[in-house]
């Protein structure tokens, strides 16, 4: 998914000739979800493209942009789960580490 966000940002801040279809020579306007690449209008048209979801490039960015930042907060959540739990373990493991030497020291 990063790759995909990479590659249509790329497309949309290339200059202009890095932007263009290298068959037609057509602007990148468009993107294919089938084939993960962004493409020109003729190349949209064509019998290969027909089946397949094509949708313009900045609104297909915006769609990866959202996936990407709801993983990212979903990411955020669970290290934040995580980082609780360590604490926890790690105040667990202190007590019982107070109460074995406490224990011990008591035995001797």
């Amino acid at each position: 998914m990063v790759e995909i966000a990479k590659q249509l940002h790329a497309s949309s801040n290339t200059p202009q000739e890095e932007n263009l279809c290298r068959e037609h020579e057509e602007k990148l306007k468009l993107f294919c979800e089938d084939d993960q690449r962004p493409i020109c209008v003729v190349c949209s048209m064509s019998r290969d493209q027909k089946p397949h979801t094509v949708l313009p490039i900045s609104e297909a960015a915006q769609e990866y942009k959202d996936k990407l930042y709801s993983q990212m907060e979903h990411l955020k959540k669970e290290l934040k789960d995580l980082q609780e739990w360590v604490e926890e373990e790690g105040r667990k493991a202190s007590e019982l580490e107070k109460h074995f030497l406490q224990k011990w020291i008591g035995d001797t």
